[in-house]
């Protein structure tokens, strides 16, 4: 036996110790992880049904994953309902789990809800939110534990309930901004656009805006002619001049409409910063039409306005949220379909339910009724829930030039949103669409959106 051969076999020979000395390390621990067992106070705290020590052994490792995931990147490894026990001795046993760690049960109970619970986002995840947005977060992980244990509401009214503490990158601007809002709307005290404070209210000159955005990722499309055009409509209708509308181009290649005064306020791209229901649809509608659909076209684009003399009584930014020509598509009768797509939230509800939570979104959840501000507001809710008719209604007249309208309302869920799209299409243009595979919707959102 040479050299190589006899090296060749002693690598093998200890590999194989190797190996077989790591699973017996494995098998001694868990040999001990089965044979503990919990105090029986804790037990009669946490456990309705009879104690089962093989349900404490599984939901054990499963705990344990689960911290260890969400400690490092804020994300959760596993759900309650994949758990192969019944979800409500999964609950107890985690929660008889976690107290036996912490041995404090008002701590593990408020653990128990970020990583398995109804606490819909965390900590990291809230950090890393503030860093892509431009924001350092200034909030500690003791005062977030905090904020989360003397919460009031879960998922989303969490996220529009609970305010941390930022520092804005740019200008070192400290405020405060809840979680809903940390993508949206830049800083609140220097604004949108760097140099933004130095530009006046009133007049604003077209050859100094275009020097202002120079170096952001933002490039103004109106020319000369129509910059001067929309600020004369503006002063037309009684407003600054900054409240001109202006078409903008972002660098990922989308063009928007919107007011001088709004841009640089929040230097923020509509297709890049929708809400996520907005985002949940507009990649079911991708994923099914296997196209890309613009965002928030308005409405002076999609139709002439001539032929449909609605539309000049809705302001110039009135949008459909996606919309898109279907070329390889005909209707019934024969016209290439055009078709818009609505995600309509909890506020365009015409009912009060509609308008407490319209309060909510701009802010104002406990106005005083009848006050002033009520009425500002109560003014602009019925604005909206007529802009919505409006819309409707232009559709419908126009479809039959190949016009077509989905609205996606908020009781919707995620995963019946996709059949719901393509039934609705198929039911109002006569046309079969090919089956597709239902996919989950966070699976999707993340392979379109990457």
């Amino acid at each position: 036996m040479n050299y190589n051969e006899k090296r060749k076999r002693l690598s093998t020979i200890f590999i194989k110790n190797k190996n077989l000395i790591i699973r017996e390390k494995k098998i001694r621990i868990e040999k001990n992880m089965k044979v503990k067992r919990p105090s029986d106070d804790l037990i009669k705290r946490n456990l309705i049904r009879q104690y089962s020590q093989d349900k404490y052994n599984k939901m054990k490792v499963i705990v344990i994953e689960q911290l260890q995931k969400y400690s490092k990147s804020g994300e959760r490894l596993h759900k309650i309902s994949d758990v192969v026990i019944r979800s409500e001795d999964a609950i107890q046993y985690a929660k008889l789990i976690l107290e036996e760690i912490f041995r404090d049960r008002s701590r593990s109970e408020i653990i128990y809800d970020l990583i398995f619970g109804r606490a819909c986002t965390s900590y990291k995840k809230v950090s890393i939110d503030c860093n892509n947005a431009g924001f350092k977060l200034k909030t500690t992980p003791l005062e977030w534990f905090k904020l989360v244990k003397n919460r009031k509401n879960s998922g989303k009214g969490m996220k529009r309930e609970l305010k941390v503490k930022v520092e804005c990158k740019r200008n070192g601007h400290e405020t405060y901004k809840t979680i809903e809002t940390i993508n949206r709307f830049g800083c609140k005290i220097c604004g949108g656009l760097i140099g933004a404070e130095n530009l006046p209210r009133k007049t604003i000159e077209y050859y100094k805006l275009l020097n202002l955005i120079e170096d952001t990722p933002f490039k103004l499309i109106s020319t000369k002619k129509q910059f001067k055009d929309a600020i004369n409509e503006a002063k037309s209708k009684g407003k600054r001049s900054n409240y001109a509308y202006l078409e903008w181009r972002h660098e990922c290649g989308h063009e928007f409409v919107r007011t001088y005064h709004n841009f640089i306020r929040y230097l923020s791209c509509p297709k890049c910063n929708q809400w996520k229901n907005q985002k949940i649809t507009h990649t079911f509608c991708e994923y099914a039409f296997e196209c890309p659909f613009e965002v928030e076209k308005s409405m002076r684009k999609i139709f002439n306005i001539e032929k449909n003399p609605e539309i000049k009584d809705l302001h110039d930014n009135v949008h459909i949220d996606i919309f898109q020509e279907l070329s390889d598509l005909r209707d019934k009768n024969g016209n290439i379909i055009m078709l818009g797509v609505r995600y309509n939230g909890k506020q365009h509800d015409n009912n009060p339910e509609g308008f407490d939570t319209y309060k909510k979104i701009v802010g104002s959840p406990n106005v005083e009724y009848r006050s002033e501000r009520w009425r500002l507001l109560w003014k602009d809710w019925r604005k909206l829930i007529k802009t919505d008719e409006i819309k409707r209604v232009i559709f419908v007249k126009n479809k039959k030039y190949g016009y077509y309208l989905i609205e996606v309302d908020y009781r919707i869920p995620p995963s019946q949103r996709l059949s719901y799209i393509i039934s609705e299409f198929e039911r109002k243009t006569g046309v079969k669409l090919p089956n597709k595979e239902n996919v989950d919707w966070r699976e999707l959102l993340y392979k379109y959106r990457s």
